[in-house]
């Protein structure tokens, strides 16, 4: 009798389960919709949250993107530091930024400069060729506590 019961309650079950998938199945593009909503709205109220920031970093990239025209225009070298730093300014992200290793990279000099010869034998000694106009910036640690 007892397992009788079990077997009934377990054929419900199956049954409400397949009627769930086939609404699931039935509906997917709704559901796919719904979860695009949710995500946009979530996006909607921290960009309102934080829209006094919002609007300060437009206004600064569109003022940088106008001076930087000038600057790549004569062949000058873009430099986004200013632009990361006031991006960074003011949001709250709570990354922690723990000190790590940053490996040596090929860097473009401004025109006319040229890497000094200590420079191009560091970056042959790594395997990289430097191109005129380039020199190589060794490996340096970056982070929090970094001495």
């Amino acid at each position: 009798m007892e397992q009788t019961k079990e077997k009934r309650q377990d054929n419900i079950i199956k049954k409400e389960k397949n009627v769930y998938l086939k609404w699931v199945k039935d509906h997917k593009s709704f559901l796919v919709g719904a979860g695009i909503s949710i995500s946009l709205l979530v996006l909607l109220i921290l960009g309102a949250h934080n829209k006094a920031e919002l609007e300060s970093l437009v206004l600064s990239i569109k003022a940088s993107i106008a001076k930087k025209k000038n600057a790549l225009s004569e062949g000058g070298v873009l430099n986004l530091e200013p632009l990361a730093s006031k991006m960074n300014k003011g949001m709250k992200t709570g990354i922690k930024h723990t000190p790590h290793p940053v490996r040596g990279f090929a860097r473009k000099l401004p025109a006319g400069q040229s890497a000094s010869p200590e420079k191009l034998m560091s970056a042959h000694k790594i395997g990289i060729e430097l191109q005129p106009g380039y020199t190589f910036v060794d490996e340096y640690w970056t982070g929090k506590n970094v001495s």
